[in-house]
């Protein structure tokens, strides 16, 4: 071919659009989308053999997530859940009342207890589930879980996050209660602390860290500080966060004062305003003002 003028021109050309670079593009190309391809093809693997491992705790919380109210066990005619697989017949899709789990292995008196979170999704925000649906959860995985496992549903209320602060604010931006001067928003404060709250993934860990790094993007917020940081669940005492703490309900609010039947109150003392609304305490000071 070196010999034929045309076809050396066109295979050895130092042009931009040679033949063999032309050939050279379509070969990497292909190579490129064959390593892609393999990529994808592990991943998606990967993910198949994680979901469908049986005795995990992933494997456990697909079935909490799985469960179908009202929907029993397998009866003459093939219908409900076949406790030997964990599967139900047909899918219910309504039925599905467990929107978010999660399980952990606890050691309780020398013995390991699995301990599964759940929750509905009610309208929007994360809901206990009632008194009959969580005994029906309790007796689905009793019938499907391995022989000698020990299940332990929680589904409780939000635990309680009582929070004492101290604002540094810009009197420029905000009043002295905290409100927006603008009038946009008359509480910024206790709106970026619900959305951070409301923002974690079920089970998620509450950092101090990140509640600060929320609080410090909110415009007119000079410094944010927590003084205190408290978790309460159930009928337990108060415990105090030293840095982050996972809610044992799965999720975590800071319940307002009409919420546990208490006064809003508030006091202004050389120009700092305290206000305490429920479990939420903040103390508003004027940055860059002599008090």
């Amino acid at each position: 071919m070196a010999a034929n003028p045309t076809t050396s021109s066109r295979l050895f050309s130092g042009s931009a659009t040679a033949l063999y670079r032309l050939y050279s593009y379509i070969v990497a190309t292909v190579i490129w989308s064959l390593e892609v391809l393999f990529d994808a093809h592990k991943e998606e693997t990967k993910n198949t053999i994680a979901q469908l491992k049986p005795h995990s705790k992933l494997w456990y919380r697909n079935q909490a997530l799985a469960f179908q109210y009202g929907d029993g066990f397998s009866s003459p005619e093939g219908a409900g859940l076949n406790e030997n697989t964990g599967t139900y017949a047909s899918i219910d899709i309504n039925a599905r009342i467990v929107k978010f789990a999660a399980v952990e292995e606890r050691e309780n008196e020398s013995e390991n207890i699995l301990r599964i979170k759940a929750a509905k999704d009610a309208q929007g925000t994360l809901s206990e589930l009632s008194t009959s649906e969580r005994a029906a959860l309790q007796h689905y995985f009793s019938r499907i879980k391995d022989a000698g496992v020990k299940i332990r549903i929680i589904t409780q209320q939000a635990d309680q996050l009582r929070l004492n602060l101290d604002i540094y604010f810009d009197p420029l931006v905000l009043d002295g209660r905290g409100a927006m001067l603008d009038g946009t928003n008359n509480a910024p404060v206790a709106e970026a602390i619900n959305n951070y709250l409301s923002n974690l993934p079920f089970n998620g860990e509450f950092s101090k860290t990140a509640l600060t790094d929320h609080m410090q993007a909110i415009e007119g917020v000079k410094i944010p500080q927590i003084l205190s940081a408290e978790t309460k669940w159930g009928t337990y005492d108060w415990a105090l966060i030293s840095a982050t703490v996972t809610p044992e309900a799965g999720w975590m609010r800071v319940y307002s004062a009409a919420e546990i039947e208490t006064e809003i109150t508030e006091s202004e003392t050389n120009g700092i305003v305290t206000i305490t609304d429920g479990d939420l305490t903040i103390r508003y000071i004027p940055y860059g003002v002599a008090v």
